[in-house]
């Protein structure tokens, strides 16, 4: 029998969401409470097929471990066709573990929670195939399809102004769609033979120019690159046009925005990663240092945010902006150890932002919305009454530091050496960023647990089922920093091969 484990984690949530739509929504189904049940099994046996590929994969080579194709639109040179490599994987690892965790912490929602539980399966095939696609119509298609399950999340379980919140992403994933469908179009018809195949373009330069109205000259390269990057700006909060990304933490559904942060913002820049040393190894070099410059304004614009901010749902959303700076700076440093740091970051600091972020949720839970510190002592601070929420609190403030045993320490410390490589700069803003952020973290640990500036109506510690979704996001953080070898040997032979690629 032929078993096709890319195809299956990307099918089997969709058609489980499918089917659970169609059959509960009968009469005789609608107060069937086994909805839960079938959401989590159906996440589940998707991570435990997604985390099996990295015992079964050839660990060898640079190239794909495992690669599925046939042609879907054959005429116009588009391909079913999605694989994995030392690149994409960390990515399916961090899908796999924090989707089956996202269902559990929102296993008391009542409201509408068939269609609720129904949309975090689509989202996690979506997000699947984005990472997966080798193809960039299927990567059009899946960056599509994830904005829609997240658009019925906001407009119909979000807060009061939900709908004006729901309908600016909307317009914003829009816009990035059509972007990317344009540059698309570019690449498309600017090689011979046509091709939208991601490995093609490493045998198939980008030529050719297009007039202006001004009469120049423009490279369709250039202008396709550009194109693309403006379209991945659109879905991450990039400084200065971050607007509706912060108003998220007021009227989004706190699960929601932990899905922002921890899957969509590192699997948007391994996109971007894949895409700009495939198809733009020229213009990622030229430009490379002005995009780590954007990173770093990014990074300091972020962090800075957190170190003064009261709210706690938008000091979430600015951490993870500040991560995102992280991020740029290593992916376009040109550096072999900087690229690799950005990937084996992408799921550390996807662990850490969604592990910080089911804390805000547990606050939610127990009747805090919209937490906002206050300067005011109580005589018994609230760890007292919740020590293991603030001992997990704690651990994953650690984590995102990039302390030492935790992956963030593994993954900052590889980008500080892609950014030595460019520039000292670079790495002092690092390094007085983080110092930004620990002043942050910290503040907020306190201002929670220590000086009693929140009460939650609700003081209970954690349940036995929030234990048991938050114990194993801990403790892969914490293999991620003890033992970073298994990994970085899969993703540095792929990463070396791009590189030498675009250098050549």
């Amino acid at each position: 029998m032929i078993f096709y484990p890319v195809t299956f984690i990307i099918a089997f949530p969709f058609l489980v969401a499918v089917l659970q739509a169609i059959i509960l929504g009968m009469d005789g189904y609608r107060s069937n409470p086994g909805y839960r049940w079938i959401s989590l099994v159906a996440s589940l046996l998707a991570s435990v097929v997604a985390i099996g590929m990295i015992f079964w994969i050839d660990r060898h080579g640079s190239g794909m471990f495992l690669h599925e194709g046939f042609d879907w639109v054959g005429s116009y040179a588009i391909r079913y066709d999605v694989g994995v490599d030392g690149l994409n994987l960390p990515l399916i690892l961090l899908i796999a573990v924090v989707f089956p965790i996202l269902i559990l912490a929102e296993w008391g929602h009542r409201a509408g929670s068939r269609g609720y539980h129904n949309l975090f399966l689509v989202l996690q095939a979506a997000f699947f195939g984005m990472v997966t696609a080798q193809d960039l119509f299927l990567e059009l298609f899946f960056l599509s399809l994830v904005a829609f399950p997240i658009y019925f999340m906001i407009a119909v379980f979000g807060g009061p102004g939900r709908e004006k919140v729901a309908f600016r992403f909307l317009i914003t994933a829009v816009m990035a769609a059509l972007l990317f469908f344009v540059g698309l179009l570019l690449v498309y018809f600017s090689v011979d033979p046509s091709s939208l195949s991601i490995a093609d373009f490493h045998r198939h330069e980008i030529g050719g120019h297009l007039a202006t109205v001004f009469g120049s000259q423009v490279s369709v390269s250039s202008l396709a690159f550009w194109i693309f990057c403006i379209a991945f700006c659109c879905f991450l909060p990039i400084f200065p046009i971050h607007g509706w990304f912060s108003n998220l933490a007021g009227d989004a559904p706190q699960i929601v925005l932990v899905i922002f942060c921890s899957i969509l913002i590192p699997s948007v820049t391994n996109v971007f990663t894949r895409i700009g040393y495939f198809l733009f190894p020229e213009e990622l070099l030229k430009y490379s240092t002005f995009l780590m410059f954007i990173g770093a304004v990014n990074l300091v614009f972020g962090f800075m945010c957190t170190a003064g901010q009261k709210q706690l749902g938008r000091f979430y959303s600015f951490l993870a902006m500040g991560e995102v700076g992280i991020l740029i700076m290593g992916m376009t440093s040109r550096d072999s150890a900087g690229v690799v740091g950005a990937v084996y970051s992408q799921l550390s600091l996807g662990l850490g932002l969604a592990g910080f972020g089911l804390f805000l949720a547990l606050m939610n839970e127990r009747g805090e919305k919209n937490l906002e510190l206050t300067e005011t002592t109580s005589t018994q601070p609230l760890i007292q009454k919740t020590p293991a929420i603030a001992v997990f609190v704690g651990l994953f403030s650690i984590a995102l530091l990039g302390f030492p045993g935790s992956g963030g320490f593994i993954g900052n410390a590889l980008i500080a050496m892609g950014a030595q490589s460019v520039s000292s700069a670079f790495v002092i803003v690092l390094v007085c960023a983080e110092m930004i952020l620990v002043y942050g973290l910290f503040s907020v640990f306190q201002g929670v647990f220590l000086t009693g500036g929140v009460n939650f109506i609700d003081g209970s510690d954690l349940s036995p089922r929030e234990r048991t979704y938050l114990i194993p996001l801990l403790l892969m953080l914490l293999f991620l920093g003890v033992y970073p070898k298994l990994l970085l040997d899969l993703i540095k032979p792929t990463v070396d091969a791009l590189l030498m690629a675009a250098h050549a």
